[in-house]
């Protein structure tokens, strides 16, 4: 049993490293801030309540078997995972806010589509065809319901469906009430590599119990790709 599950997801680390006053990257995104003085405090802390067993550093499916099971207090997940709850835990359980603290922060995160400008006028006009079916109002509160994650149009978030969940399951307004703390994932063109970089550093110091100032390296590494 333990009072948190950690893991080393982009976004959970990036909304971490924001709360306690830290960024990855100086304004114009030319140089590498991991190895500042609050993200490397954001990481002593997990590190700390790991080796404490006060928390637990276990990611996919078998973290989603100790959430079922019961077997962690708290734990930091997707707003899609609602529907995953109540289809999988039996026990009770709530939903709060994660952005908290002095530094209110939350990443938005979860799937993106794109559509490509390299193709041809027909493709391109498939792909606007098929994304302006997925953001049907009817579509996106079909969405919503069915996950748990929000919706992506006003005219969806104000519809009686949706209206009528949020009064009657107030667990799925915790991820709007969060909406003016959001602050975009980092927008470079290394991000994949550099978000490795920082995954490896992270389980490095809290299972392995390193240093906090790898990130030093870390950092000159992730200055290379920049």
């Amino acid at each position: 049993m333990y009072g948190l599950r950690v893991y080393n997801s982009g976004w959970i680390m990036d909304s971490f490293f924001h709360q306690f006053g830290g960024t990855l990257f100086n304004e114009d995104r030319t140089k590498s801030l991991v190895n500042s003085s609050e993200i490397k405090e954001a990481m002593a802390l997990w590190q700390k309540m790991v080796a404490e067993e006060v928390a637990v550093y276990q990611g996919g499916g078998d973290g989603s078997n100790m959430d079922a099971a019961g077997q962690v207090g708290l734990v930091m997940r997707s707003t899609g995972s609602i529907q995953w709850f109540k289809d999988n835990v039996t026990h009770d359980w709530g939903v709060v806010p994660y952005a908290i603290g002095p530094n209110r922060a939350v990443s938005l995160g979860g799937g993106n589509v794109y559509m490509i400008k390299r193709t041809t006028e027909q493709e391109q006009l498939a792909a606007w065809e098929f994304l302006s079916y997925l953001t049907t109002t009817e579509n996106q509160i079909h969405w919503s319901l069915s996950t748990g994650y929000m919706v992506s149009r006003q005219s969806a978030f104000d519809s009686p469906e949706i209206q009528q969940i949020l009064q009657d399951d107030p667990r799925y307004r915790v991820t709007y009430d969060q909406i003016q703390y959001s602050f975009a994932r980092p927008k470079v063109e290394a991000w994949p590599e550099i978000e490795d970089i920082i995954q490896e550093a992270m389980t490095r110091i809290v299972l392995q119990g390193e240093s906090v100032d790898i990130l030093d390296q870390a950092a000159l590494d992730i200055d290379e790709l920049l």
